[in-house]
């Protein structure tokens, strides 16, 4: 069984979020911090080819804030 990701503490983070945040050299809450929430989502965005829905957005200002 594969162990939760840490980042999955965020609220609104599951699995999918957490591979998308990986897939950005996001690795753990501590890695969010000092990062810009509106860059890391043009990241994602850039990485999948595509605009993502901007709850992932808000999600990731979360995520910056338990940083």
């Amino acid at each position: 069984m594969k162990a939760r990701s840490n980042l999955e503490i965020i609220p609104g983070v599951g699995k999918s979020i957490a591979q998308n945040l990986h897939d950005i050299n996001i690795l753990s809450v501590s890695d969010l911090k000092g990062k810009s929430p509106e860059k890391l989502y043009d990241e994602s965005n850039r990485f999948v080819g595509a605009v993502q829905d901007r709850c992932l957005e808000c999600t990731l200002i979360s995520g910056t804030i338990l940083s």
